[in-house]
């Protein structure tokens, strides 16, 4: 069974970027190579993972993003900790009114339904960590998998030290 995160293309000051589409990250984040530290360092926000580990972050700030034509402006969280150079997290899909469609693979975005892409066929556009992205995917399926993660990033057992000991055993699925 081949999952694929769903990535999409975005362009942020002329430059092409892969953008994970994430309906369980309640923020969007941006990686400071993108947009450097973050112009509002005081606003930093606490951001957590799917298993709970705490993510860094650096600030946030607004930047403007195209998809397919359509540019909007939107505030992210700066975080070093993030594989991907960009997650659009529920609230851009909120607030620009966005919906999945993941049996066709496309994120429909206004008036444009746009497909799903992989970095495999054109990782030119981007200098991802794929490694740590490949295994931090791979370990999140795996926990979405076993039942121990839900919705919106909750880890459903880890309260438990059988939950903790259940998180131990499992191993990463193969995403590819």
């Amino acid at each position: 069974m081949h999952v694929k995160p769903p990535l999409v293309k975005v362009v942020i000051r002329g430059h092409t970027y892969w953008a994970l589409v994430d309906m369980g990250a309640t923020f969007s984040l941006i990686h400071p190579r993108i947009c450097g530290q973050g112009k509002d360092r005081a606003a930093t926000t606490r951001v957590s993972a799917v298993n709970g580990v705490p993510v860094k972050t650096c600030g946030s700030c607004q930047i403007t993003l195209q998809m397919e034509g359509k540019t909007v402006a939107h505030p992210v969280v700066v975080s070093p900790d993030i594989p991907w150079d960009l997650i659009l997290g529920h609230n851009f899909l909120h607030t620009n009114k966005c919906c999945l469609d993941l049996g066709l693979g496309m994120l429909i975005f206004g008036d444009q339904n746009i497909r799903f892409g992989n970095v495999e066929e054109d990782d030119h556009t981007i200098n991802p960590k794929s490694h740590q992205a490949t295994h931090q995917a791979r370990q999140e399926q795996s926990l979405l998998q076993a039942g121990l993660a839900g919705p919106h990033g909750k880890s459903l057992m880890t309260d438990t030290q059988k939950g903790r000991d259940r998180i131990q055993e499992i191993q990463p699925v193969d995403l590819s």
